[in-house]
C-alpha cells in the first residue's frame, strides 16, 4: 500500500546580518532568519505535515502546538523523529520525498547537496529531492513545499 502526502510551510523573515538559520536539519549562515515558534526549519516541518497528512492523524499543530510554552524553541529534528516513529508504528516507511524551497533572500545554493544528504539520513530514503528557487521580487517570507510518498513497510 502507497499513501501520498503533501504540505507547505510559509513564515515571515527579518534581517539580521551575519546570523544563521536552520534548515533540512543543518546550520547555514545567512542574514535573513525565519520568524518562528520553533528553530524555524521550515523544509523539516514542510516533511513532517506531509508525512503526518498521508497517515491522515492530523498537523504538525495538533502535535506541536505554537500556544504550548514546551514547544518554544523546539528543535524540528526532534518534532521530525517523533512523527517518523509514529509512522513506523502504522506501518510504513518513505519511498520518496521531493522538496521545494522558495525564498528571495535566503539561499541554498551552497548547501544544497549536504542538505540532500543529510535528508537522506535522517529520512533513511534515498530519493531525496531539494530544489530551491526564487520569487523574483522583494518579499520577505519563505516557503517550502513537500510532497512524498509512504510505503508499507
Amino acid at each position: 500500500m502507497i499513501l501520498i502526502g503533501n504540505s507547505t510551510d510559509i513564515h515571515k523573515i527579518i534581517e539580521e546580518k551575519n546570523s544563521w538559520q536552520k534548515l533540512s536539519g543543518m546550520i547555514i549562515k545567512s542574514d535573513y532568519k525565519i520568524v518562528a515558534h520553533s528553530d524555524g526549519d521550515i523544509i523539516l516541518h514542510s516533511i513532517i505535515d506531509a508525512i503526518l497528512g498521508a497517515l491522515g492523524v492530523g498537523d504538525i499543530g495538533e502535535y506541536f502546538s505554537d500556544s504550548d510554552p514546551k514547544n518554544k524553541n523546539i528543535n524540528s529534528l526532534t518534532m521530525l523523529q517523533k512523527v517518523i516513529s509514529i509512522m513506523h508504528r502504522c506501518g510504513f516507511k518513505i519511498n520518496n520525498v521531493d522538496i521545494t524551497f522558495i525564498s528571495e533572500h535566503i539561499m541554498l545554493a551552497n548547501y544544497k547537496f549536504e542538505m540532500r544528504m543529510l535528508l537522506r539520513k535522517i529520512l533513511n530514503c534515498n530519493n531525496v529531492s531539494l530544489k530551491a528557487t526564487r520569487w523574483e521580487e522583494n518579499k520577505l517570507l519563505v516557503q517550502s513545499n513537500c510532497s512524498l510518498i509512504l510505503k508499507s513497510i
